[in-house]
């Protein structure tokens, strides 16, 4: 079943309508929102998308990509952008089986680690205002976890700071308590600094030098310097999420993805235990609109984005919730060495997709009920992303 309610990707109708080109060549209107594209037409050129009838090239490829996906019995919400132009935004089965609802457009979704991106592009605000630096010493911050001095904050962003945590409380904290808690049990290993490792524990902590240093909570800077800055309207954390009447989704953890029977009945504990890290819930128009700013230096200076997304190959191939396609064997293989993948999965939700260095091409896949047979982000999306490039 397809349920197609449009494209979702536009901003404020209050926003200003000058524009002007930025450094990346990409339109922005005057508080340098980038202006994304949308498909346009009277109704006669509408298909029953809601979308105008495409070239061959842009029919070519949400043939194959709604083949892929029916082949893979996806259950969730696609995103494909060609050229900067939203193509196709689609929602299969349902988003709450109980109450009949099926996803769409407006389905939010967690993105899970896909959120350390903008972790670590608030943080790199602070790096760009002169507050800090991507060299300061963990110890600075958090003077008693042991080797602290050994570890920068630069290697924290790239998963290669030796840090690990082996357990987490199993009750609901404060963003204060939770960032005390990993303080005090997270461990540095002077041997694996310089290797790559994915330890969360590593952005709780960042997130916390964040309050450190700005005096707001994590959750009221994000809104801040990220959410109302590019209007991000379908964007929210846990509190807000439970209080929305349209665009919710229920997360399941079903083997047969087409039974809905088993729900992953995520605990609130569990949720506040990934701040910073990954408990965001956020339609794929907004996540689209996020990353391209991301990438393209709408909110960091091209030198402080190119600083962020810093890796240091053949041992490290991620930086702050992207990974670089180039050094990823899939799509090594098929010849892509450009862009960026990212991947989360939380409870239930999945968010996987690969967007190339200038915003202009994508692939988003959300899903409420992964398939835990077939990882999309190991077969699915990178043979979409390939399919997009190619035609």
């Amino acid at each position: 079943m397809v349920v197609v309610m449009g494209i979702f990707l536009e901003y404020k109708k209050s926003a200003p309508k000058q524009m002007i080109e930025n450094n990346t060549g990409h339109k922005v209107n005057e508080d340098k929102q980038i202006v994304i594209q949308k498909v346009g037409g009277s109704s006669k050129s509408r298909d029953q998308f809601g979308l105008n009838v495409r070239n061959e090239h842009e029919n070519r490829i949400i043939d194959y990509t709604e083949k892929e996906l029916k082949k893979d019995n996806f259950i969730g919400t696609v995103l494909i952008v060609k050229n900067g132009k939203a193509i196709f935004q689609n929602g299969y089965g349902y988003a709450d089986r109980l109450n009949n609802k099926k996803n769409s457009a407006t389905s939010l979704f967690q993105i899970a680690s896909v959120q350390k991106a903008a972790t670590g592009v608030m943080l790199m605000k602070l790096v760009q205002a002169g507050r800090m630096s991507l060299n300061d010493k963990l110890s600075k911050y958090y003077p008693n976890i042991g080797y602290s001095s050994a570890v920068t904050l630069r290697e924290m962003l790239n998963m290669i700071s030796g840090v690990s945590l082996k357990t987490m409380p199993e009750k609901v904290m404060s963003q204060d308590q939770l960032v005390n808690y990993v303080a005090k049990n997270v461990e540095v290993n002077p041997k694996h600094i310089g290797k790559q490792y994915y330890q969360p524990a590593n952005f709780v902590l960042l997130a916390g030098i964040i309050k450190k240093l700005t005096g707001r909570s994590y959750y009221k800077e994000f809104r801040r310097t990220i959410q109302e800055p590019l209007g991000l309207e379908n964007t929210c954390f846990f509190d807000e999420y439970y209080k929305l009447i349209n665009g919710k989704t229920i997360a399941y953890n079903s083997v047969n993805m087409n039974d809905y029977r088993t729900l992953a009945n995520e605990q609130k504990y569990q949720y506040t235990n990934e701040l910073g890290t990954g408990n965001l819930y956020m339609t794929n128009g907004d996540l689209y609109k996020m990353l391209r700013t991301f990438v393209t230096g709408g909110v960091l200076n091209t030198r402080s984005t190119s600083e962020l997304f810093t890796v240091f190959p053949p041992n490290n191939t991620y930086s702050s919730g992207l990974y670089h396609l180039k050094y990823l064997q899939q799509f090594k293989e098929l010849g892509i060495n450009s862009g960026y993948h990212f991947h989360g999965a939380e409870y239930g939700y999945e968010t996987i997709g690969d967007i190339s260095a200038d915003g202009k091409q994508a692939v988003i896949l959300q899903t409420n009920n992964p398939n835990s047979r077939k990882p999309f982000n190991m077969v699915v999306d990178s043979e979409l992303y390939h399919f997009l490039l190619t035609h």
